[in-house]
């Protein structure tokens, strides 16, 4: 019986494979690509004929750990070699239609670089490469070392007519202005590169998306009929503080990202002037610019707006349609206006509060008095418990605002008991009468919810509100429900709210 069975299971892998076989190569390319490289390598000794097609296949894949060895400079000859004989075996297949060729390097110490680079992208420009990936993953901003390659083989490559993504991750060069004018580019990445003074872009009507990240030396930018550019994303180079590069995005009028990290040429009237020109832009992240003080600008297509600069005072904006707005709270007077009310706030607190910071942040909360939603995150929830002494004051910033969240960014578990109460008590000297709080772990994903019902008002004293005809949640017949807390919680916070109504008004458990 047994015998019988494997019989069957060999006779559907002999169908199956003949099937392969049978499809045409483009197919099986198709069913290649699906696959990882080191698979798709597999798969193909599965007959002569699916080996045929491997051949042909126009995907070429280098990864140094298939040769890693303690010796560099063998490493180095065993993944040339491999290079050489892989190009040798292939290249008469792939016949000048090669789609993509990726190469995975993780040291940048040899003196042999330069050879083996210059062979790849000679390769690869004869062939008609489409899309071309140089990585060293390793590669950080502290590191020393970079792939070497000469400017002439760079030349041809960036006048590819063929080319449409390009991708440099820890590329070191001599000195060197790359002026990119490549037809048919859709997408370009310079990372962690050295050596390019200068990278100007221009005669592609598909380029889609642009991003230098951390490029040391690096003095300006220009992207040239980006009429079709979509993304735009510079950080600069951490270590280089007083680093001077220029940036150029004026003829970009379809920009719909824009994110800018660590860039100090970024002023007050660039930003507000360029944001101004940019009737399609859908998001902005200003990320420590430090020579930016105020904004000031309208655009009516804007949905989200990330904010992270010290230095900035003031930001005032026209943006009706903008659905989300992040930003860091911190100690310095920061003036927020013209946010829409269906826009949803996040908050990053950076550090547990203090009484002297009390005050400052229900300033700064206010502005977002009137918006859908406002969320504080923090790395621990305990990070909001007010300062006992802080408590005896009754100054709601938020008491329009209806619904706050709280994340926790690294809890390994949630407060329950007496600081889940505690926590809940700094809230509600944020937010006096909310329909919703909800306690968010971003560890598990998981969330905790309160909602609130408020029925008719209660007219009883008690010892807040005073004097205030706009009264908190305990002076209404409230019923609350509990979303997402186990038993335990459930009957602790029964018990809370039970004794902070008992003198005012009355809890309905849902």
């Amino acid at each position: 019986m047994e015998a019988t069975k494997d019989c069957k299971v060999t006779d559907n892998r002999i169908n199956n494979n003949m099937e392969l076989e049978d499809l045409p190569d483009h197919l099986i390319h198709k069913i290649m690509h699906l696959l990882p490289y080191e698979e798709a390598a597999k798969f193909s000794v599965l007959s002569k004929s699916l080996y045929s097609s491997w051949l042909s296949f126009p995907t070429l894949n280098f990864n140094y750990k298939s040769t890693s060895a303690e010796d560099i400079s063998y490493e180095y000859h065993t993944f040339f070699n491999i290079v050489q004989k892989t190009l040798q075996l292939r290249g008469p297949y792939i016949k000048g239609s090669l789609h993509n060729l990726s190469i995975y390097y993780y040291r940048g110490r040899s003196n042999g670089y330069p050879k083996v680079f210059d062979v790849l992208l000679n390769f690869a420009i004869e062939n008609k490469v489409k899309e071309l990936n140089i990585t060293e993953p390793n590669i950080t901003e502290l590191a020393a070392f970079f792939l070497n390659v000469n400017n002439d083989s760079l030349r041809p490559l960036f006048s590819s007519q063929f080319l449409t993504v390009l991708k440099f991750v820890g590329v070191g060069v001599p000195s060197f202005d790359a002026f990119i004018a490549c037809p048919k580019l859709e997408e370009l990445l310079f990372k962690t590169c050295d050596g390019f003074q200068t990278i100007n872009v221009s005669s592609s009507s598909s380029l889609k998306k642009v991003a230098v990240e951390c490029c040391r030396g690096l003095k300006g930018i220009q992207i040239l009929e980006g009429k079709s550019l979509h993304s735009f994303m510079f950080e600069g180079w951490v270590f280089e503080k007083n680093q001077l590069c220029t940036l150029d995005i004026s003829d970009c009028p379809a920009l719909r990202v824009l994110k800018l990290i660590g860039t100090t040429t970024i002023t007050d009237r660039w930003l507000n002037r360029t944001v101004q020109g940019l009737r399609y832009l859908e998001e902005l992240n200003i990320w420590y610019c430090d020579r930016l003080e105020k904004m000031e600008f309208e655009n009516y297509n804007l949905k989200k707006l990330n904010l992270r600069c010290w230095k900035l005072k003031e930001v005032v904006v026209d943006v009706p349609n903008l659905l989300e707005f992040y930003s860091d709270y911190t100690e310095r007077s920061l003036l927020i206006s013209h946010l829409p009310a269906k826009c949803i706030v996040n908050i990053a607190l950076r550090r547990p509060l203090s009484i002297s910071t009390i005050f400052l942040l229900k300033r700064f909360v206010s502005y977002f008095n009137h918006v859908k939603e406002l969320s504080l995150s923090c790395v621990n929830v305990e990070e909001i418990i007010f300062p006992k002494e802080s408590l005896r004051y009754n100054l709601y910033p938020l008491y329009d605002l209806r619904h706050l969240k709280l994340k926790s960014v690294c809890a390994i578990s949630m407060p329950s008991g007496r600081t889940l109460t505690r926590v809940l008590k700094s809230l509600f000297h944020l937010v006096p009468k909310p329909s919703t709080i909800t306690l968010y772990r971003r560890f598990t994903g998981k969330a905790r919810t309160l909602k609130f019902e408020y029925g008719k008002k209660v007219e009883k004293i008690g010892d807040c509100c005073n004097n205030d005809p706009r009264k908190c949640w305990r002076h209404y017949e409230v019923e609350i429900e509990f979303q997402g807390f186990d038993e335990y919680e459930r009957e602790y916070l029964k018990k809370f709210f039970a004794r902070k109504l008992s003198c005012y008004g009355t809890y309905i458990d849902s």
